[in-house]
């Protein structure tokens, strides 16, 4: 029979008297032999109960917790913009954990050219020339375009290069 032990001290307690206890990857558990055990049948019970009791809040701590770091789907970034040179960029708290990251490009009705880079740097105070990931040009009015990208980045914006004429763009991206 194979019970679960939250209490180590318990499990060293009854290790101490000749049953066999084992710990694999911070999960104590003790396997008895004999088919019997010396704890009454109230005391299993208990101890089966803390066992799930204990089980089932560590797995919604857990869910919780993974829950916590999961960024939300959508981060706007550009909204109906169209001036050389706006630039919105992501939060460092969401494109910290992303590894791969979908930025879309959303061109308004009405455009006839422009021009939108991706861009990265290791501080969203940066004054100069942010590294450039991708750039994304004006392709039809109405259209939207995505750009793929792969890789960790402190901080992560979209900037108008080439003006927007005749409309305005959006940018969003998604991150996992």
């Amino acid at each position: 029979m194979r019970t679960m032990h939250p209490n180590p001290s318990r499990l060293a307690s009854l290790t101490q008297r000749g049953k066999w206890g084992r710990s694999v990857s911070g999960v104590h558990y003790i396997i008895w032999y004999s088919g019997t055990s010396p704890l009454s049948s109230s005391h299993k019970d208990r101890l089966i109960y803390m066992t799930i009791r204990h089980l089932v809040a560590f797995v919604l701590l857990a869910s919780v917790s993974m829950q916590a770091q999961i960024p939300p789907p959508r981060q706007t970034l550009l909204v109906t913009q169209s001036a050389l040179n706006d630039a919105v960029a992501l939060p460092n708290t969401v494109i910290a954990r992303c590894r791969e990251t979908a930025v879309y490009v959303e061109w308004s009705a009405g455009t006839t050219a422009g021009a939108v880079k991706v861009e990265s740097a290791s501080d969203a105070a940066f004054a100069g020339s942010w590294a450039p990931l991708a750039t994304v040009t004006w392709s039809a009015a109405s259209k939207e375009d995505i750009v793929q990208i792969t890789g960790v980045h402190l901080h992560l914006r979209t900037r108008i290069s080439t003006a927007i004429v005749g409309g305005t763009v959006s940018t969003w991206a998604v991150c996992i």
